[in-house]
């Protein structure tokens, strides 16, 4: 029996997750110090150090089959299965009605602990199973307004609570699950209809479902109050409802909130999330006229330049939460799949000239080919100008009879180099736009 006297002076922090694991996997009979020193050295596909769940996942793969190896009367132990007992568990896995995706999972650990054993022969066994598994199902990535809207109505038909019902509303929307949970009521304005959050003090809009699902949910002499919006504090329970009702749709809490993104810069703010009473001032009116929906007009390089400075008008406020360029540029491709559906877009466009060969980021048109470069300043702005121009040079070079636009993301939000980088007259036949 260890003495547990002797741990006391172990720094908590540094060695509570090791400690765990450890204790698991002496249940599977592993030798403690080294797993101590397998554990240090694992690392991720991406090069991370496992996390406790996907360590807590191995160990529970392989007690499960040493479980097994106990219930089915076998003589062999953990340590010396052969190919035919794995073989075994697959069938008992499969009778019963494992799905796929968790057998994968098991057989990674048991993969995981036989390399540790360093036995070959039972890795290859677990690897060849794992090849006649079935490739899992592609999940959809986009899912469109009005699918939304027809799954919370059947939520509605449902009878699901007015708690829930809001918070199924609220996940269309820009707040991340942390956010909605952590919400007030004193954080929603219901007379001006906007949600300044807790967390990140931001604030935000939401859909006009959303605003009869609150106003429906919260009492009238609560709003206002110093109150905790929502009873439910857990984010797995709101992932867990999420499956319930968009699980078929291949939709997490993530993923409808990437959705509504998509669909805001297809549809606009003002007409996702700008729900005002019938009565409107001038102002408001001109404003939701500025913030029309986008329109599908015939490409010219005119009407291109017009609709990426459209474009950076609508998401100029998500410029600074952009993370690389990649994503500015997915969004604008996503943007001009709206605005222009009958041309050609072309990802990363590749050409060759006389050094070698080239890439311009987006490339629009059927008969002619407008080339566009995009940028993301941070503290200089200069350089990035500078690049986008010069890559636009070389396509333009191979192409004499084309145009091109660099198009810069300011994450600075600086109004006046905005202004004094944008051309406001074509030079030549490049275009700079600094949204």
């Amino acid at each position: 029996m260890h003495n547990r006297t002797e741990r006391v002076n172990y720094d908590y922090k540094r060695y509570n997750f090791v400690r765990r694991v450890e204790r698991a996997l002496l249940a599977v009979n592993m030798d403690k110090k080294r797993f101590t020193t397998v554990l240090r050295s694992l690392v991720s596909s991406k090069g991370r150090r496992l996390s406790d769940t996907s360590v807590r996942a191995y160990v529970y793969s392989v007690k499960r089959f040493k479980k097994w190896l106990q219930d089915s009367g076998s003589k062999r132990k953990l340590d010396n299965a052969n190919k035919e007992d794995v073989h075994s568990f697959w069938t008992h896995l499969q009778k019963k009605n494992t799905p796929p995706r968790t057998i994968s999972l098991i057989f990674v650990g048991l993969s995981k602990y036989y390399e540790y054993r360093h036995r070959r022969e039972m890795v290859k066994a677990i690897e060849e199973i794992q090849s006649r598994l079935p490739s899992p199902q592609p999940i959809p990535h986009k899912l469109s307004w009005d699918s939304f809207q027809k799954i919370i109505e059947v939520a509605k038909n449902d009878g699901l609570s007015d708690e829930k019902l809001t918070l199924l509303n609220l996940l269309w929307s820009e707040m991340k699950v942390p956010d909605i949970l952590g919400l007030w009521i004193s954080d929603i304005d219901f007379k001006n209809r906007c949600i300044t959050s807790s967390n990140t003090k931001e604030k935000y809009g939401v859909t006009k479902n959303a605003w009869l699902a609150l106003e429906n949910y919260v009492p009238t002499e609560d709003r206002g109050a110093k109150k905790e919006l929502f009873k439910i504090r857990s984010a797995r329970a709101v992932q867990r409802m999420t499956e319930d009702y968009f699980g078929l749709k291949g939709q997490t809490p993530l993923g409808l909130r990437k959705c509504c993104e998509n669909d805001l810069i297809e549809a606009g703010r003002t007409v996702r999330f700008g729900y005002k009473e019938d009565r409107k001032s001038g102002s408001e009116a001109k404003q939701e006229q500025d913030e029309k929906p986008i329109t599908k007009r015939d490409l010219s390089f005119r009407t291109l330049v017009q609709e990426i400075e459209n474009f950076g008008e609508k998401i100029h406020e998500r410029i600074p939460k952009l993370k690389d360029e990649g994503e500015l540029q997915s969004l604008l491709e996503a943007y001009l799949y709206g605005a222009f559906p009958k041309e050609t877009i072309i990802h990363e466009y590749g050409f060759r000239d006389d050094i070698g060969h080239r890439w311009c980021d987006i490339v629009i048109g059927k008969d002619r080919k407008f080339g566009i470069e995009v940028k993301l300043a941070d503290e200089k702005i200069i350089k990035p100008v500078r690049d986008g121009q010069r890559q636009i040079k070389e396509f333009l070079s191979k192409y004499p009879k084309s145009k091109g636009i660099v198009v810069v993301g300011d994450k600075k939000s600086d109004f006046e180099r905005r202004e004094e980088y944008t051309q406001k007259k074509p030079r030549d036949r490049s275009w700079t736009i600094v949204i």
